[in-house]
């Protein structure tokens, strides 16, 4: 199908071209032309160069996923004008710079998906804000710096949270921090977690999975 077919479907809703061979110009014709658009998924393509900003024609997206692209640059900072954004999955690319503060204005956001990629810098204090997420990953990117307890105060409803193979440092109590959260799985490998044995994990009762190999603990294991 040719993309100025696609572009005909003016009353569209759900497009899903997930694990395709696209390339070229094909979100510059989608975003002209079906503005009605609520779940745009093209994983697993050849997509590449930048994030176009004519993706803002989509104002009723919900879930956007360009997980496992070639798109470069920045994370654009006009996607935080997204409001009723609750799926974003930007994963395995190559993004590169900081993690734009304008996510923490996505108040819908349920799931962020930025891992591996080359973004750098810290985590910004605005993604504490988005009080409906359940999922975070950022694994796999040269992030670093502390996260601290109050970033977690109000995100009550995390399930999943991935910061595997980065340099940042969970800065919170080990031995009195209770999270606001029920944690279904952990991904820290890597990341500073000692010398103490994180005493808080024994507040996570549904855990399934948890990772925290090269953590840096130094301790005698709890009973």
């Amino acid at each position: 199908m040719h993309a100025s077919t696609i572009a005909n479907f003016t009353s569209l809703r759900v497009l899903d071209l997930f694990a395709n061979q696209l390339s070229g110009e094909l979100m510059h014709v989608l975003s002209k032309i079906c503005t009605s658009l609520e779940s745009l998924d093209l994983g697993l393509n050849s997509l590449q160069g930048e994030i176009p900003h004519a993706i803002l024609n989509f104002q009723n997206l919900k879930k956007l996923v360009l997980y496992s692209n070639k798109f470069t640059s920045q994370i654009p900072e006009f996607l935080g004008r997204l409001k009723p954004l609750e799926f974003l999955e930007l994963g395995n690319n190559s993004l590169t710079g900081p993690i734009p503060t304008s996510r923490g204005n996505l108040s819908s956001l349920r799931v962020l998906d930025l891992g591996a990629n080359k973004l750098n810098g810290t985590i910004p204090k605005s993604l504490g804000l988005l009080t409906e997420l359940e999922q975070i990953c950022v694994e796999k990117n040269s992030l670093e710096g502390p996260i601290e307890e109050s970033f977690f105060s109000k995100l009550s409803k995390l399930e999943e949270i991935e910061m595997s193979s980065t340099n940042l440092l969970l800065d919170v109590s080990p031995s009195t921090w209770v999270p606001p959260f029920q944690l279904t799985y952990i991904g820290m490998n890597s990341c500073k977690m000692g010398p103490k044995f994180p005493l808080w994990l024994q507040t996570q009762k549904s855990l399934q999975g948890l990772w925290m190999s090269n953590s840096g603990i130094s301790d005698m294991a709890p009973s």
